[in-house]
């Protein structure tokens, strides 16, 4: 067995460290969180808070003026975030991972990669021409 070279090493270490700061960082981060008393800046805004917010025009009045004949719409429901953990599929999800294993099921391995056996009806050699 010959031994890593230096630069081997180098890399291993690298490739090791990176994701070791990573979680290290994300651990501290959330530490802090945790155990930091509110900045001044979350009280602002906190104090903030409790005023009402200045009122906003209304969306479609230019003035005075007869209101419009088309009623409001609603805007549509925002589609559901995934949980946490949870992501949608490359296939599709269920009923495109169903698809994806009947056709695997109809199709079957790939025949082209066995070696030849010869008396399966299958010729050995291409034929001429």
């Amino acid at each position: 067995m010959r031994s890593l070279t230096s630069e081997q090493l180098l890399f291993l270490a690298i490739f090791l460290l990176v994701p070791l700061l990573n979680l290290t960082a994300r651990w501290l981060r959330r530490r802090l969180a945790r155990h930091a008393p509110p900045s001044r800046q979350a009280e602002a805004v906190a104090e903030r808070a409790g005023a009402p917010p200045p009122p906003r025009p209304r969306r479609g009045t230019a003035g005075p003026g007869p209101p419009s004949e088309e009623p409001r719409r609603r805007p549509p429901p925002a589609p559901a975030a995934p949980g946490p953990g949870r992501r949608p599929g490359a296939l599709g999800g269920p009923r495109g991972l169903r698809r994806t294993i009947v056709m695997m099921t109809i199709l079957g391995p790939c025949r082209a990669l066995e070696p030849p056996v010869p008396g399966d009806g299958r010729p050995t050699t291409p034929p001429p021409g």
